[in-house]
């Protein structure tokens, strides 16, 4: 190989390492901003269950009865791992 597409070659190889450092920076980013919005999430779920278990005792007057009030309008919000239902839409 000649003096300049060795040069070219370490050039080249420079580059490839310089964007492959900057895609692990974004890669971290959007790392981090998945795991922010996952506890956004979460929360909110929580939140929402809290207030569908609040209309459930408005509703009716025992746990079994708010428990099927809850069931007959499709919510999970008296199971403890509602991420089923978040998924199913």
């Amino acid at each position: 190989m000649r003096r300049s597409e060795l040069e070219c070659a370490l050039l080249a190889l420079d580059e490839m390492r310089r964007e492959r450092d900057e895609a692990r920076r974004e890669l971290e980013v959007m790392t981090e901003e998945h795991r922010l919005a996952c506890e956004d999430r979460d929360l909110m779920q929580e939140q929402r269950d809290e207030a569908r278990r609040e209309v459930c005792a408005l509703e009716a007057d025992t746990i079994e009865d708010q428990r099927e009030y809850a069931k007959q309008r499709g919510w999970t919000c008296f199971e403890k791992d509602t991420c089923k239902e978040a998924q199913n839409g």
